[in-house]
């Protein structure tokens, strides 16, 4: 038996819907990522190591940080709105 019009229609909906999504959660793993390493290059200094030694590798982490909270900022928000695949059967 083959897929139906419905099955389809169902997974291209879910696809399309998912791409933006996917798109907005690498930005904000990447901000994770990019706020924890700002906080690893804070402790370095409170633990003693010079600020000049890792004041430029602050600088692009803040710079990154500020680009990334602007993009997600025109990001669509996450639409949880899926149609179940098994629509198709009822």
């Amino acid at each position: 038996m083959g897929v139906s019009c419905c099955e389809e229609y169902v997974a291209e909906r879910n696809r399309l819907k998912a791409s933006p999504d996917a798109g907005r959660a690498d930005l904000e793993r990447e901000l994770v990522r990019v706020t924890r390493d700002h906080g690893k290059q804070v402790g370095a200094i409170v633990a003693g190591v010079p600020a000049d030694q890792v004041k430029d590798r602050m600088i692009a982490l803040d710079a990154c940080r500020k680009e990334l909270e602007a993009d997600l900022g025109v990001a669509p928000a996450p639409d949880p709105m899926r149609i179940h695949p098994g629509m198709a059967q009822t």
